[in-house]
């Protein structure tokens, strides 16, 4: 498997329209208090501007994410596990060693799958695994937005996503770009 440096890896979800790149809404918490919750990965969506329709179904608080959102595989790999969940449809993807580590990446609420996944296909970086769909927030509405978790050696545990996050590329409506929206050759 062709997975072992992090060249080529990009955002699980890629600029929207206006070249909009994707934001983290809600960040990774490892950490159960009473007033905070466990959130063992990042959530995706994009800032709102005037005259996206507000607040739902596409977001809240300032942000948005159409349903139908692409969602991207962030690197090299091969289907670990593709099924239905209470919160929409879920990707696993194993991409083996990368920088020395056994490593896995998990894609919560899509609507749908690109294609009916099996263990064992095989993704590229930037390959469309479904649309982004949401999860049913309080009062019944579904907030849409990407779940995305790493997870490493032996993939239980996960990592705060935002520290690859800053270093993968964003894939833009120009081609491949830094986070800060520069284009990277």
């Amino acid at each position: 498997m062709s997975g072992s440096t992090w060249e080529g890896w990009l955002w699980p979800v890629p600029a929207w329209i206006d070249d909009r790149d994707p934001v983290v809404t809600d960040g990774y918490s490892n950490i159960k208090t009473p007033r905070h919750r466990r959130h063992l990965g990042v959530d995706l969506m994009y800032p709102r501007h005037p005259g996206d329709e507000a607040p739902f179904p596409w977001g809240s608080r300032g942000y948005v994410a159409p349903v139908g959102t692409l969602v991207i595989a962030a690197g090299p790999g091969r289907i670990r596990y593709a099924g239905l969940s209470p919160k929409g449809h879920d990707v696993i993807i194993d991409h083996g060693s990368v920088g020395g580590e056994e490593m896995r990446t998990y894609y919560q609420h899509l609507l749908a799958f690109a294609r009916p996944w099996k263990v064992g296909d095989v993704v590229r970086a930037g390959e469309y695994l479904g649309p982004m769909g949401g999860d049913i927030q309080a009062g019944g509405y579904p907030l849409h937005h990407l779940h995305f978790e790493v997870r490493f050696p032996d993939f239980r545990h996960t990592r705060d996503p935002l520290p690859y996050l800053r270093r993968w590329k964003i894939l833009g409506l120009q081609g491949p770009r830094d986070p800060e929206g520069s284009p990277r050759s």
